[in-house]
C-alpha cells in the first residue's frame, strides 16, 4: 500500500462587511533567519543568540536535531526597547 501525501492549501478568507464583500490577504509568510543571521542582524553574538533561545527571551523552531531558525518578528521584538524612548 503506498501512501501518498497531500499538500493542502489556504484560500483567502472571505469577509462580508455591510453587504460588501471583500477578501482578506493571505497571511504574510514567515521571514525565517539561521542562528548566524539573527546574530548579525542585532549585532551581537551568534552564542548571545543561542542564550537567549535557552532562557526562552527568543522563540526558535527547531528543524530536525540541528537546524535552528528564528522568525523576523520574534527577533525584531526582542531588538525593540519595551519603552518608547529608553534606548
Amino acid at each position: 500500500m503506498t501512501t501518498v501525501a497531500r499538500e493542502t492549501t489556504r484560500r483567502p478568507l472571505r469577509i462580508r462587511s455591510a453587504g460588501a464583500r471583500a477578501i482578506a490577504a493571505e497571511p504574510a509568510e514567515r521571514q525565517l533567519l539561521s542562528v548566524a543571521e539573527a546574530a548579525q542582524q542585532i549585532g551581537v553574538a551568534e552564542k548571545t543568540i543561542r542564550r537567549y533561545i535557552d532562557q526562552n527571551r527568543l522563540r526558535a523552531h527547531r528543524f530536525g536535531p540541528k537546524l535552528l531558525r528564528i522568525e523576523l518578528d520574534d527577533l525584531l521584538s526582542l531588538a525593540t526597547p519595551a519603552y518608547p524612548g529608553s534606548d
